[in-house]
């Protein structure tokens, strides 16, 4: 702002036909600086609201898309056979927020690691098509 002043003072003092030769007076340091400043400015608030509704908007975005993901990756776990289902549910941790090794998996259901493979691609292949985007 005392820029601004100090520039406006400056500029009042000179002689009226300084104007007169076109655009000379942008040649004039402090003019230069003020004028990048005020572009800097604007460009930077601009910039700065722009990125922050567009990480707003994201953010939304992707909590709606996760939301209606989670739905249908319920609904479809909802349509398989309720063994595969508490299977999946256990090994990718929907129910504890841990994803449990496919040993450990097998230990917790009394299977064998072959057995519990086989019953993993079986279970992910039944939910996969009952899944509403893989068609």
């Amino acid at each position: 702002m005392v820029l601004s002043l100090i520039f406006l003072c400056v500029v009042a003092a000179l002689p009226g036909d300084f104007f007169k030769h076109g655009e000379i007076y942008r040649q004039l340091p402090l003019y230069c600086f003020l004028e990048k400043k005020a572009l800097q400015e604007e460009n930077g608030q601009d910039r700065e609201t722009e990125m922050l509704l567009q990480e707003k908007n994201a953010e939304h975005l992707g909590e709606e898309v996760e939301a209606e993901n989670r739905k249908e990756l319920y609904e479809g776990l909802r349509r398989i056979r309720e063994r595969e289902r508490v299977y999946l549910l256990y090994r990718f941790g929907f129910e504890d927020d841990i994803e449990h090794p496919l040993v450990g998996t097998a230990l917790h259901f009394h299977l064998s690691e072959s057995r519990a493979r086989s019953t993993e691609a079986l279970a992910l292949d039944n939910l996969w098509l009952e899944l509403p985007w893989w068609y």
